[in-house]
């Protein structure tokens, strides 16, 4: 169909289908936080 293999490392993508789509803003302002702030840490920890 036209697809091309790429390898990847360390790469992360938003959902793609509905609905968890709708946790992609969530998930784009996490990437975005500042890992020194203790609370993000925590977070960071706890659902990585």
């Amino acid at each position: 169909m036209g697809a091309e293999k790429h390898n990847f490392y360390g790469a992360t993508t938003n959902f793609i289908t509905f609905p968890q789509t709708m946790l992609n803003p969530l998930m784009n302002m996490g990437r975005s936080v500042s890992d020194k702030n203790s609370v993000i840490k925590m977070l960071k920890k706890r659902f990585n």
